[in-house]
């Protein structure tokens, strides 16, 4: 295991589990496009100078970039169902997938990730 601190000898990021490294390599994609959703909705509530059309342009971006952002993480989630990363993937979009494809990559999930406690809110 590697740690990166900072300045302030504080722990920031860490290396070198297989597990945590292949976490780091699927959130990539997504955490930059939470970065630019970030971006555009900070430009639309903070530039008083957009014109309504510029703003209707900024919110349709938004929402293919949400699109996209749903089809990476389910596409993450199939790519490592049989591992503690799906199910933990699973487990925190969990409320943001419909219910419909949420139980079918619930079915999916091996045993021991899918009797987690963690799970006991959608099993009832």
């Amino acid at each position: 295991m590697k740690y990166i601190r900072d300045s302030n000898k504080d722990i920031f990021d860490i290396y070198g589990s297989p597990y945590n490294d292949l976490f780091r390599i699927e959130g990539f994609k997504i955490d930059s496009i939470s970065h630019v959703l970030g971006h555009l909705d900070n430009l639309c509530l903070k530039d008083s100078t957009l014109t309504q059309e510029q703003k209707d342009s900024i919110t349709l971006k938004m929402n293919e970039l949400i699109k996209e952002d749903s089809i990476l993480n389910i596409q993450s989630i199939e790519r490592n169902i049989d591992n503690l990363v799906g199910a933990y993937l699973l487990y925190i979009n969990r409320h943001s997938l419909n219910k419909e494809t949420f139980q079918k990559l619930f079915e999916r999930l091996p045993k021991k990730f899918a009797s987690s406690k963690h799970f006991d809110d959608v099993r009832k």
